[in-house]
């Protein structure tokens, strides 16, 4: 179509304007359209991605022969960037590269309100595939793109003068068709880049008050951009009527086929003023610029967030919030319309463009009439700045009957409202210990014989259960309250599955209706999910134990670490620093013996001092689980003991050297002796004949 007559059209400069060769646009021109651009030993480029709210360069930019090639790290499509950016994928292509081919056939001028040049349009010959080629330019005509210019619609000067005369204004889809109602001595505006671009609110207040007929093309996409449109303009124009005009697929054809001015005046004078659907306002709902209903009502409770629009019955909720290693941030999204659910249990990475535009296409094909792209634009930005957002800044005064003492819920195991761990090896007891634990405070059996301390009222528990089943849980229950003999009182119990970060909106709901007071996980592995040697599954559990905001029991099992040869929670070592008070449990119990000795020493304490290992006998007969306070001298557990709780029993047996001390400890010479030092001047032991050491009678 090279040679073909080039029609111009808007008021344009009749003298001094550039021709020629030079109009394509090179990989300068192009980055002159990006910010936070970084060039990179490797000759690409790095810059911040216009089309998603980025902070760190994630897109690259490279040429590669006569083309510039895009990659977003967030996902976001070339398309969308290209338009963001004020340009097309034929801008993409570079000195002579293809397309656009050959000379433009139509240049359109897009004016300021005061008649100046904003931007120019110009369309060249259709690609082999029918595809139409429309490219931006600066106002020179010249260099490609738009860059930051405020895009504006077409014709602006006349349509002011058309609005204060109080003319009806004509919208359609595409600068031809308005060319053609001007032919026809009518006032017509068109949005730039047809049925593809979005509705801006700077076209909204340029029409506000004006009266308003919507032409839209007759195929699918533009009737659907037709009625977005619509429905943006709905109570903010003087008047607003959607014409669909049948047997052509737009205006200018319609009259190609013998439609007059006059024909078209009368079809809009019996056209009944627009009003928009149920669906259809779903869109002005979700329109900012709409404020039919204004913004949508936002409940969080935890990591779950919820947006409702009641009016229309609009609810879109996004739980189970997670940031990776990547800090990418992801939510499993549900949406419902009416009580219909259109959308559940989809998992949505929030600050990917590409992925929320997948998502409200096919949501569009649901409900058309509704804007799901500002929709999800407005959930994702609102879930994201919760998440960041945190707890508020305080201002905290010294107090004088403030305190170094902790508070607990069972002293000294728990402090309250602080996460706490029993670890130990299979079999060890601390399934027991825990239930054991949550009758104590459940109850609560404050005058127990066990030498733990509850609170004066009572404490729900709520104990999740990621290795057992409810039938033996009960049994254990039960043999427990005849054990000890004081009362009984229920539990609550819930068999789970998903890790708790995964769940926090059904816990948040449990915790608040039962009024819950401590939690028990049993155990830590399925609770937490995921490697539990990496931090983040350990980083992300406990951020989920602190958004519960109660006391918190997590058994778990162990390890042995490399370095130390000690004993620790199994996993990353942020398991141990995270949590408040760590205990070790062990068990000891000879396999025709009904009694098991347990051992519970404490290995973190962050609120107060170390507490000594506490030895408890757990009595198995006649379906009942008796539990007592022991002393561990001289059972299998005694190494448990602080040092000089394992010396002071051999010494009762007779005097003996510091080396014989450590063969039977099985501990340094250098620790006893340290020791027995401090025994002596405490008048404790003495030493005698032989270098040996005994008690002080």
């Amino acid at each position: 179509m090279t040679g073909e007559i080039r029609k111009e059209y808007g008021n344009f400069p009749a003298k001094g304007r550039r021709k020629g060769k030079g109009t394509e646009m090179n990989l300068n021109d192009f980055l002159t359209h990006l910010k936070g651009v970084k060039k990179l030993a490797n000759g690409e480029y790095l810059a911040l991605c216009p089309a998603h709210d980025d902070h760190n360069p994630s897109l690259s930019v490279k040429q590669d022969k006569d083309r510039i090639l895009l990659h977003c790290k967030a996902g976001c499509k070339t398309e969308d960037v290209c338009k963001a950016m004020g340009l097309t994928m034929a801008d993409l292509f570079l000195d002579g590269g293809q397309p656009p081919a050959g000379n433009p056939i139509a240049v359109f001028y897009y004016q300021n309100p005061d008649g100046g040049i904003c931007y120019v349009i110009k369309r060249f010959p259709n690609l082999p595939d029918g595809e139409k080629v429309f490219v931006a330019y600066m106002p020179d005509g010249i260099r490609r793109g738009i860059g930051d210019t405020p895009k504006i619609l077409y014709r602006a000067p006349e349509v002011i003068k058309a609005k204060e005369k109080g003319e009806t204004i004509f919208i359609t889809e595409g600068e031809k068709d308005a060319e053609t109602l001007r032919g026809k001595d009518l006032v017509a505006t068109t949005p730039p880049f047809g049925a593809n671009s979005k509705w801006l609110p700077e076209y909204t207040d340029l029409l506000k008050g004006a009266k308003v007929v919507i032409l839209p093309d007759t195929d699918p996409p533009g009737l659907k951009k037709g009625k977005e449109i619509a429905v943006a303009l709905q109570g903010r124009v003087a008047s607003l009527k959607l014409l669909e005009l049948e047997g052509a697929k737009d205006v200018t054809e319609w009259i190609e086929r013998g439609g007059t001015r006059e024909s078209l005046l009368e079809l809009e004078k019996k056209t009944p003023e627009y009003h928009p659907t149920v669906t259809e306002k779903g869109t002005a709902i979700l329109d900012t610029e709409g404020q039919q209903i204004g913004e949508p009502a936002i409940t969080s409770v935890g990591n779950t967030h919820k947006f409702n629009w009641p009016p229309e019955g609009l609810e879109i909720v996004v739980s189970r919030l997670s940031e990776d290693r990547h800090h990418v941030i992801s939510g499993e999204i549900d949406i419902s319309l009416k009580e219909k659910i259109l959308l559940g249990g989809v998992r949505l990475n929030l600050q990917s463009a590409r992925m929320r535009s997948s998502t409200a296409k096919e949501l569009k094909d649901l409900w058309s009439f509704i804007d799901w792209a500002k929709a999800l634009g407005t959930v994702c930005q609102g879930v994201l700045e919760r998440f960041r957002k945190g707890e508020p800044v305080e201002e905290i005064w010294p107090n004088e009957d403030d305190t170094l003492a902790p508070e607990y819920l069972l002293e000294p195991i728990l402090y309250l409202n602080h996460p706490a761990v029993i670890f130990g090896d299979y079999a060890s007891g601390k399934s027991l210990c825990a239930q054991a634990i949550a009758y104590l405070v459940q109850l609560p059996f404050y005058d127990n014989e066990l030498s733990l301390i509850t609170r004066k009222e009572p404490t729900p528990c709520l104990y999740l259960d990621y290795e057992d089943n409810k039938a033996n849980f009960n049994a254990r229950w039960s043999a427990l309250e005849r054990g000890f003999q004081c009362g009984t009182t229920p539990i609550f119990y819930r068999r789970m599955s998903a890790p708790i970060a995964d769940d926090l909106e059904e816990l948040g709901a449990i915790i608040t209706s039962k009024n819950i007071g401590l939690v028990i996980v049993d155990s830590l592995g399925l609770g937490a999910g995921g490697n539990l040697n990496e931090a983040e599954p350990a980083i992300r559990y406990n951020a989920a134990l602190r958004q519960l905001n109660v006391t918190s029991l997590t058994l778990a099992h162990n390890a042995k670490d490399s370095v130390t040869n000690k004993r620790t929670i199994f996993g990353s070592i942020f398991f141990t620093n995270l949590a408040r008070s760590v205990w070790e449990c062990k068990g000891e119990q000879e396999s025709d013996e009904s009694e098991l000795i347990v051992s519970l020493k404490q290995t973190k304490a962050s609120l107060s001092r170390p507490h000594p290992a506490m030895g408890f006998s757990l009595l198995f007969e006649n379906n009942a689980i008796k539990i007592q306070r022991t002393n561990l001298e001289g059972t299998a557990l005694s190494g448990e003991l602080p040092l000089w709780y394992q010396i002071r029993p051999e010494l009762k047996a007779g005097a003996k050297s510091v080396r014989e001390l450590a063969e039977i400890l099985e501990r340094p010479e250098s620790s006893i002796q340290k020791t027995l030092k401090r025994k002596e001047k405490k008048g404790i032991v003495i030493k005698v004949e032989g270098g040996r050491w005994g008690l002080k009678l």
